[in-house]
């Protein structure tokens, strides 16, 4: 089965907005729940209180991964938390949302002006 993958961005509110989204492999939030639990990253009842876009957001937690294995590279943990946390330190937001059989969505938000300035 061929999946596809839109990547649009777009101007608003003086915002860069990015977003990745995808057809249809949406994330199982109830086994990234679980394994949260499992690894002591949250208690079994912070678990049973989040929503699902909640649990999504779980993959930026470090030392939580969605690979069955580990290897060179995947399945560390470390990989959405670093986009997190950099993003989050040039003032901006991520998000992660998905429905089951929809799909998921990445959103960046990031200020106009910090977009623009060359590196």
């Amino acid at each position: 089965m061929e999946r596809k993958i839109l990547l649009r961005a777009y101007h608003q509110g003086g915002k860069v907005n990015t977003e990745i989204i995808d057809d249809g492999a949406d994330i199982n939030v109830e086994k990234l729940r679980a394994d949260a639990v499992e690894r002591g990253l949250i208690s079994t009842e912070q678990g049973e209180r989040m929503s699902d876009r909640e649990s999504a957001n779980l993959l930026f937690h470090p030392g939580l991964s969605t690979a069955e294995h580990i290897c060179n590279v995947s399945g560390r943990g470390v990989g959405m938390e670093v986009v997190k946390t950099n993003i989050e330190k040039i003032g901006g937001t991520v998000d992660v949302s998905s429905v089951p059989g929809l799909g998921t969505t990445v959103r960046m938000k990031i200020r106009l002006t910090l977009a623009i300035i060359p590196r």
